[in-house]
């Protein structure tokens, strides 16, 4: 950092190289942290240290033999560093809140070439503007510790259904969706491959299949999947089901938030498109 505010080279932190924007890469320094991935849970107290570099795969390593989490990503590659200053929301966040809601501590290197430990006591509105304020901002954040919570067992699903059910699932699903408890979560898709058109419920739920069951039965009602599964399973059989892998060709994407279900006129928009 000190080197590259002498010579005016502009910098960039990568953690997981998962940004859309391209926000992890320039034409100038790119510092990589990925070797900075040490990761350490303490069973007893519930704390989570973690490198800058750390990705989802050194995280869940270090607790799941403690069995205990946060609110993290469902990609194997997505950055601790990334999610977290990012604010980072997750199919658990209903229940665990935002992964910023965990953070505890973070040291930072600041522009100055300072090394700066953030809390709730020392730098606090530096510490309040890492808890979502984006990657990079402030300077490059090269360790975490978070505070952990005991994982419950929970149920998944796995639902898909016809093009011509769309409009029905989308709308029962959402509203299914926002009278649920906390611990429901869902992703509802709509995808084609070649000429047919599927349209997908995929979540997972802390609490038992039979409550899950009985969360779903609106959508089950209105129009029957062709592919309909529901088990129960533990948190790290319900993280394996819901993981989310994306294409290794460069795309954007683009993540908004809604506090209410999308209306039916743009549902229709967007399976037109689709």
């Amino acid at each position: 950092i000190g080197w590259a505010r002498d010579v005016n080279v502009p910098i960039v932190a990568r953690g997981g190289g998962h940004s859309f924007g391209g926000y992890s890469v320039n034409t100038g320094l790119v510092i990589d942290l990925s070797r900075m991935n040490t990761v350490t849970a303490d069973g007893d107290s519930g704390i989570v240290t973690a490198g800058g570099g750390a990705r989802m795969t050194d995280v869940y390593a270090a607790i799941q033999p403690h069995e205990m989490a946060f609110a993290l990503g469902n990609g194997r590659d997505v950055g601790i560093g990334g999610l977290v200053l990012g604010g980072g929301s997750a199919p658990t966040s209903g229940v665990f809140g935002l992964t910023a809601d965990s953070l505890v501590r973070t040291e930072i290197v600041t522009a100055d070439g300072d090394l700066l430990t953030c809390d709730e006591r020392q730098n606090p509105d530096l510490f309040w503007a890492c808890r979502g304020g984006g990657g990079g901002n402030f300077g490059i954040n090269v360790s975490f510790e978070f505070q952990a919570r005991d994982v419950p067992d929970c149920s998944t699903y796995l639902l898909l259904w016809e093009r011509a059910d769309a409009p029905k699932v989308f709308s029962v699903l959402q509203e299914t969706l926002r009278a649920a408890p906390r611990g429901f979560a869902t992703r509802i898709g709509v995808n084609t491959t070649g000429e047919q058109t599927v349209v997908s419920g995929i979540g997972m739920h802390m609490g038992p299949a039979s409550q899950l069951r009985e969360l779903l039965d609106p959508v089950l009602a209105v129009a029957r999947p062709f592919r309909e599964v529901i088990d129960d399973t533990t948190f790290w059989g319900a993280k394996e089901f819901i993981l989310h892998e994306t294409s290794a060709a460069a795309f954007a994407a683009k993540t908004n938030f809604v506090s209410e279900p999308l209306p039916d006129e743009a549902v229709h928009t967007m399976l037109t498109h689709i």
